[in-house]
Parts: C-alpha cells; sequence; structure tokens
C-alpha cells in the first residue's frame, strides 16, 4: 500500500490518519512496527527525514509514541 503527498498537500489531517491507520493495521499484519523507509513509502516520499518529521509530530500532539533511536519502536495511542 502506498499513499501518494504532493507538496501542496503538506501536513494534512487525512495523510495523519491514513498514515496512523497504515501503523495499526501494519503492526496487526507483522506483530511489530513499520520502519521509518516503509513509513516513507507509504506516504509516497524518497527521504526517511520526511516520515520522521511527520511522526515526530504526531508524537508531539499525543497521537503515536516512539523511543528515539529504536528502530520499530512507535504505537498508536
Amino acid at each position: 500500500m502506498v499513499r501518494s503527498v504532493t507538496k501542496s498537500r503538506g501536513f494534512t489531517p487525512d495523510i495523519d490518519d491514513e498514515l496512523i491507520a497504515y501503523i495499526r493495521q501494519f503492526r496487526k499484519s507483522n506483530g511489530y512496527s513499520p520502519a521509518l523507509s516503509e513509513m516513507a513509502q507509504f506516504l509516497g516520499v524518497s527521504s526517511k527525514n520526511t516520515a520522521k518529521v511527520r511522526l515526530s509530530r504526531l508524537a508531539r500532539e499525543g497521537r503515536v509514541k516512539f523511543k528515539p533511536g529504536l528502530s520499530r519502536t512507535v504505537t498508536v495511542r
């Protein structure tokens, strides 16, 4: 599953909701969280940093939780 994100849409609630749904489904299917590269691929971007920035913002909003510096630790609140 790949989600296409365009620059004009930026950080929209719809994309955030889709990313959270993707994380939930990935965890349910695999038993662990997606890597940043997998989240970037889902978002349709080539940079893992783009996924990290979005994930960090969602964490500040209290929508997700993760342990910085550790792989595959994202949980949805």
